[in-house]
C-alpha cells in the first residue's frame, strides 16, 4: 500500500511540473476589479445597486457587500480559425507531437482554460459568497463568457475561493469564442465583521498549479484538420484590489450595543 501511495505521489508530481510549462509563447494576464455592492429592498435576490468597477471599494453598512470581477486577456490575439470565415488570430507555434495529426503551426483560437485562486490578506476577511440562487443574478457567483468549468470552492470562513476554473471547450476551433479579452468570473463576497480595517485581495496561480491555456487552430484548419490544440500558456496575474470597511453611524451603533450586551453577560 505504502509503495503504491509513493508511486501516486510521484506520478503527479510529474504531472504538475509538466503541466507548469508553457507550450507557446504569448501569455495569458488576470486582472481585478472591485465594486461596491448594496441590497436593495431587504433581499439580495432583488437586483442590487453596483457601483463602478476599480482598484478599490468601501463598505459602509450591514446590507452591503463587494462584487469582485476577474478578466483574462492573451498576449497573443485570438480570432477566427478559417480564413475564408474572417480575421484569424496571431501565430502560434508548438511541438506537433503535442497533439497527433497537428502541425505544429497555427493561430490563436481563443482562451481554453484556467485555474484561479482567489486571497485575501492584511486583515480578518471572514463573511459569505453570493453562492445559488439566495442572490440576484447580478450580484451571484458565476462564470461569464466561459462555457464550462467552475466558480471554485470558498473556504468556511470566506476569505478564499480556490481553483476558479474558466473554460470553454469545442471540438472545432472556430465554434470558441474568440475574444481577445474578457470578464471570466465574477463573485460577491458579504463580510461578517464590520469593525474597520482593510482587507486586500488578489488573483493567484490555483492550487493545482495548471497554466492556463489557450486553443491554437491548425494551419491546415480548411483543410479538414478542425480540432483545437490546447496550449499551456505563461500565466501573469495583475495587482489586486483592497476592500476598506468603514462602518458607518448606524452600523457603530449595533456595534456598540453588541459591545455592552456582551459586557453585560460576562458581569451576570
Amino acid at each position: 500500500m505504502k509503495t503504491r501511495a509513493a508511486l501516486v505521489v510521484a506520478v503527479l508530481g510529474a504531472a504538475s511540473s509538466v503541466w507548469a510549462q508553457p507550450q507557446t509563447q504569448g501569455n495569458i494576464t488576470y486582472t481585478m476589479s472591485v465594486a461596491n455592492v448594496t441590497q436593495a429592498g431587504g433581499s439580495w435576490t432583488n437586483a442590487p445597486t453596483i457601483g463602478a468597477s476599480g482598484a478599490s471599494a468601501s463598505i459602509t453598512g450591514a446590507n452591503q457587500g463587494v462584487l469582485f470581477r476577474i478578466t483574462q486577456t492573451m498576449s497573443v490575439p485570438a480570432g477566427q480559425a478559417s480564413i475564408s470565415a474572417g480575421p484569424v488570430g496571431g501565430p502560434l507555434t508548438w511541438d506537433p507531437t503535442i497533439q497527433f495529426g497537428s502541425t505544429g503551426t497555427g493561430s490563436n483560437a481563443g482562451f481554453w482554460s484556467g485555474d484561479i485562486n482567489l486571497n485575501s490578506s492584511g486583515g480578518a476577511a471572514g463573511g459569505t459568497w453570493s453562492d445559488g440562487t439566495g442572490y440576484n443574478i447580478n450580484a451571484r457567483t458565476r462564470l461569464l463568457t466561459a462555457t464550462a468549468g467552475n466558480t471554485g470552492t470558498a473556504s468556511p470562513t470566506g476569505d478564499r475561493r480556490t481553483d476558479i476554473q474558466p473554460a470553454q471547450f469545442n471540438a472545432d476551433a472556430n465554434g470558441i469564442n474568440h475574444g481577445t479579452s474578457y470578464v471570466v468570473f465574477s463573485g460577491m463576497w458579504i463580510p461578517s465583521d464590520l469593525s474597520s480595517r482593510t482587507v486586500n485581495w488578489a488573483a493567484a496561480l490555483g492550487s493545482l498549479g495548471l497554466l492556463s491555456s489557450v486553443a491554437a487552430a491548425d494551419a491546415t484548419y480548411d483543410d479538414g484538420y478542425t480540432l483545437p490544440i490546447a496550449l499551456r500558456d505563461a500565466t501573469i496575474f495583475g495587482a489586486g484590489v483592497s476592500v476598506n470597511i468603514v462602518p458607518g453611524p448606524a452600523s457603530l451603533a449595533l456595534l456598540g450595543l453588541g459591545g455592552l450586551v456582551a459586557a453585560r453577560r460576562r458581569r451576570a
